[in-house]
């Protein structure tokens, strides 16, 4: 993996996107890193800022769900984007 970022860490943010768009947020249950109960509380903390629900899916993964469960991460995506952008 590349170096991430340290304006990610320290920056403002400047464009807080989940205020104004919809959000599918993924918990990854079996997560080590960001365990689900840190998840949830993320989640609530930006429904609070946002004012706005967000759609919550539950996967049996842990950190790295993009790579042990693609076909979960690519089910949440395809579910939020709607059916107007399947192929």
């Amino acid at each position: 993996m590349k170096e991430h970022s340290s304006v990610s860490f320290d920056g403002k943010l400047t464009y807080p996107a989940y205020k104004y768009i919809p959000v599918t947020y993924l918990i990854c249950e079996d997560d080590k890193v960001n365990t689900p109960e840190l998840q949830r509380k993320m989640v609530e903390t930006a429904k609070e800022q946002s004012k706005m629900d967000f759609d919550i899916v539950l996967c049996a993964a842990g950190h790295g769900v993009n790579i042990s469960m693609p076909d979960a991460v690519v089910s949440a995506i395809e579910k939020a984007a709607g059916s107007e952008f399947l192929i």
